[in-house]
């Protein structure tokens, strides 16, 4: 009787597809979409801790299943996670530079993985009229939104007073990201992340 038994549940959990996290666009490269305080990490809602020592290890070690990568510097702890988990507009928090680099203590960097854009610069608003311009929920959004010819986008997580909702007001330039006007700024919440095409 035992044997069968387990002959049925062999042959039971054969049948049993476990769940593997596809990502949801392929190739591409890491780039800084956000520094989060810590806090955000618990609220993930599926992601998987890897070992890593480095943001770009933890990037490396995400990129090939999941979208995002979230990384402390302090603690090394990282977490690969889908785009759904993308910090909101009102969980960015500043970055110590221009170039997404979070504090080393209680802050997390995060990367979007798939980009087909690199950070140049943070700019304080305002800056260049886009070619056009959207609204998002995610930085993520942003930096997939744009037309095909796009050269530079330039994301900022903002509040808008008028709808009482925060947002990411993203925009797309036909020119390059270094002509894009305006004063480098720590990046942050309301501070254009300006990305070039790679």
């Amino acid at each position: 009787m035992l044997p069968l038994f387990l002959l049925s549940t062999a042959l039971a959990a054969q049948a049993i597809k476990l769940p593997r996290q596809e990502s949801e666009v392929s190739g591409g490269q890491p780039v800084y979409i956000a520094c989060v305080l810590d806090t955000k990490i618990p609220s993930l809602t599926q992601s998987v801790a890897v070992n890593a020592t480095s943001r770009e290890e933890c990037s490396s070690s995400c990129s090939t299943q999941w979208d995002l990568a979230f990384y402390r510097q302090d603690t090394s702890e990282c977490y690969c996670s889908p785009s759904g988990d993308a910090p909101t507009p009102d969980e960015v928090v500043y970055a110590v530079d221009d170039l997404g680099n979070c504090r080393s203590q209680d802050d997390a960097s995060v990367e979007y993985l798939h980009s087909s854009y690199t950070l140049q610069t943070c700019k304080i608003p305002p800056i260049s009229t886009p070619s056009s311009t959207s609204l998002s929920t995610s930085s993520v959004g942003c930096l997939d939104s744009c037309p095909e010819g796009t050269q530079s986008i330039s994301v900022r997580p903002e509040y808008d007073g008028t709808t009482d909702e925060f947002q990411y007001e993203c925009g797309c330039y036909d020119s390059p990201a270094d002509q894009i006007e305006g004063q480098k700024m720590d990046c942050g919440f309301g501070i254009n992340a300006i990305y070039s095409k790679v």
